[in-house]
């Protein structure tokens, strides 16, 4: 269905990544007595089964997922509408930086983090707008609704009209989109199948 690739993919390229964690990841002060800290530090809203490093703006962070299994809707009395939300929510997480534990865990990073970072990923273009999104548009999305929102998606001026999605959650980009891209997302998924917002 995608002859001769004449789309290039969503995926951010190695520049834009790179712009987002600070350049290539770097493992080696990681110590065990960091990992601990780390770890005790989230302890406040879980303990930990698994830990993520992920780098963000030049500097490793522990990831973490509450692997606490989410409420069971079913148990639950409550509204329709909020069964819907708690079936599809993602798990809970917290983040705390390898380098500064004692400042603790948090949820995501903070929404101003992304204003150089943004600038930064697309070097040569400028931003045509910035929008955080806390509910899917017509690229970003999941059938599923299992996507983290919000998203901060900005849109530049460059040649192919790049468009790039940033998750605070991980501190990274989650898609990126090109002009081909969304057309083929019209031409792929919308008329073979029917994939639209309205139905």
């Amino acid at each position: 269905m995608e002859p001769w690739n004449w789309h290039p993919g969503t995926a951010p390229t190695r520049v834009q990544r790179q712009a987002v964690t600070g350049g290539a990841p770097r493992l080696g002060p990681l110590t065990v007595s960091q990992l601990r800290a780390g770890a005790a530090a989230i302890t406040g809203a879980f303990a930990p089964k698994e830990l993520e490093v992920v780098h963000f703006r030049g500097e490793p962070y522990l990831l973490a997922i509450d692997p606490r299994p989410r409420p069971d809707p079913g148990t639950l009395p409550t509204t329709l509408a909020t069964l819907a939300t708690l079936a599809t929510r993602p798990s809970d997480q917290r983040l705390v930086s390898v380098l500064r534990p004692e400042q603790g865990a948090f949820p995501r990073f903070e929404n101003a983090e992304f204003d150089d970072v943004a600038a930064a990923a697309m070097p040569g273009a400028s931003i045509v707008d910035a929008t955080w999104l806390r509910s899917y548009d017509a690229y970003y999305y999941d059938r599923d609704d299992r996507r983290r929102l919000p998203v901060l998606r900005v849109r530049y001026d460059d040649p192919v009209a790049t468009w790039l999605y940033f998750d605070p959650h991980r501190g990274a980009i989650a898609r990126k989109e090109e002009r081909l891209t969304r057309l083929n997302r019209w031409l792929y998924h919308g008329l073979h199948s029917l994939d639209v917002p309205f139905l």
